[in-house]
């Protein structure tokens, strides 16, 4: 019997052997091919095993392209882009190009007006970190650390080089890059020395930006909101194709917006100057006429609690950067695929449901319930007017009755009808001087005794004692 069931198991494993070998084999030829030359590769018979050994192929691929001058470029931009960004109106952005003693190409990129605090350097160059202590912060100059500087400093290391920081005597950040000699050409010899200063004239920006070409009709909308010019044109540049896409820049003027154009999905950056995500995401869900867009929250800060006040505020997404582009492009194509769901779901006949305090509720059980208000209204002095009593006028049965109304989460009709009654009462009481006895009447209580005890019971006092204390607080 083990004889049997042993051969089984080494067929099993033949096979996937066979397989795994099969498998491996374009593997091993890709490696095999990297430590050859080129007239090696396509011998025949083909060589399995090269000889001779090469490297010269790993050589090329850090030669060909030089990556040296593209990081070198990506550094420059970087540094100059973030002295724009973090300079005021009127304050000057320096740049200098040099080599000092050591051999070394030094760049220098310094602006005015903006200092950091000593404590927040260690995070200068952390792309997770966001620095919202500079010294000269204000509502206009909202101050955070992206990813260019992250990503400058890492690339500098790879050059062999440094990127440093630091505050001047005299009010300047100063950014200063060192690099070791380049084989591109810089234009700077040992002996000569580049020296730029120019005073950035910063023009306000409109705070809509519509495309200049029509809008199709037949396109979703899509509202991206960031405080971060460089994030507004990355999205834009992921979503322009298929959608209509409108950037806000300042999410102080977001009603404005929605007023004149209709998102169908809106993507919001957490932390921006003055009015935060958060708290934009609870004014547009408060808005019974955009409380149902789609909001996509996208932020640097990884906290839970952070994605959880974003969640609670009404957000359907919580997207941390760096994020992945596709990525964030399938989340919003399935948030609009929910939304025509849904949109389909309500456009058809189960559509006669509305939102009512909160409650799904059907726009016929509506009626209905208006139509049980109305018969207790007409009838409130009426000591006959029972759950049997509506019924009867409604054409149906006392069990079918409360059937309806326990589908519409309502109370039962018995209750509904004390209920009136009570607030006929304390209207009586609060807007006449009518005696309890009139009262008593007019609301359709059949005595005092239970009129008594079911005020009680609701106010937690006498019908005389809740007359008083309204008529003491409102003199």
């Amino acid at each position: 019997m083990k004889k049997k069931k042993r051969i089984p198991k080494i067929i099993v494993s033949v096979i996937l052997l066979a397989g795994a070998v099969i498998c491996l084999v374009p593997f091993y030829w890709l490696v095999r091919s990297s430590f050859m030359k080129i007239e090696q590769i396509f011998r025949m018979p083909p060589e399995w095993i090269p000889d001779p050994f090469t490297l010269e192929n790993y050589k090329q691929a850090f030669t060909l392209l030089p990556f040296g001058q593209y990081f070198l470029n990506t550094i420059i931009i970087n540094l100059i882009s973030n002295a724009f960004k973090y300079t005021p109106d009127g304050k000057s952005i320096k740049i200098e190009v040099d080599t000092n003693d050591e051999n070394l190409l030094v760049l220098r990129v310094a602006n005015e007006g903006s200092t950091i605090k000593e404590e927040d350097f260690q995070y200068v160059f952390n792309r997770y970190a966001i620095l919202d202590s500079f010294e000269n912060q204000d509502e206009k100059n909202f101050s955070r650390n992206g990813l260019g500087l992250a990503i400058s400093y890492n690339m500098a290391k790879l050059l062999n080089g440094m990127l440093k920081v630091e505050n001047t005597p005299d009010g300047w950040v100063l950014f200063t890059l060192s690099l070791p000699p380049l084989e591109v050409t810089t234009g700077v010899s040992s002996s000569k020395r580049i020296t730029s200063e120019y005073i950035p004239k910063i023009e306000s920006q409109l705070v809509l930006k519509l495309p200049h070409y029509e809008f199709d009709k037949m396109r979703p909308t899509l509202l991206v909101i960031d405080d971060e010019l460089e994030m507004l044109w990355f999205i834009g540049e992921i979503f322009s194709n298929d959608f209509n896409v409108v950037t806000l820049q300042e999410p102080e003027r977001v009603k404005q917006v929605l007023n004149e154009v209709y998102p169908n999905v809106i993507i919001c950056d957490i932390m921006m100057p003055g009015v935060g995500g958060i708290e934009l995401t609870k004014r547009i869900k408060s808005v019974k006429e955009t409380s149902h867009i789609p909001i996509i929250m996208v932020s640097g800060r990884h906290e839970m609690e952070q994605q959880m006040a974003a969640l609670s505020a009404g957000a359907e997404m919580y997207i941390t950067k760096p994020f992945n582009a596709e990525y964030l492009r399938i989340s919003v194509c399935q948030m609009l695929e929910r939304k025509e769901v849904l949109k389909d779901y309500f456009s058809s006949a189960i559509s006669s449901f509305e939102k009512t305090d909160g409650k799904l509720t059907h726009k016929e059980s509506k009626k209905f319930q208006q139509s049980v208000l109305k018969i207790i209204n007409d009838h409130i002095q009426e000591k006959e007017l029972t759950p049997r009593f509506i019924a009867d006028h409604l054409a149906i049965s006392v069990r079918s009755l409360y059937r309806k109304m326990e589908e519409m989460g309502e109370e039962s009709p018995t209750i509904m009808i004390k209920e009136c009654r009570l607030y006929v009462a304390k209207d009586l009481l609060l807007k006449t001087k009518k005696t309890i006895d009139e009262i008593v009447f007019e609301a359709g209580f059949s005595n005092k005794v239970t009129f008594f005890k079911v005020f009680r019971e609701k106010y937690g006092c006498t019908p005389k004692e809740f007359r008083t204390k309204h008529l003491e607080e409102v003199q």
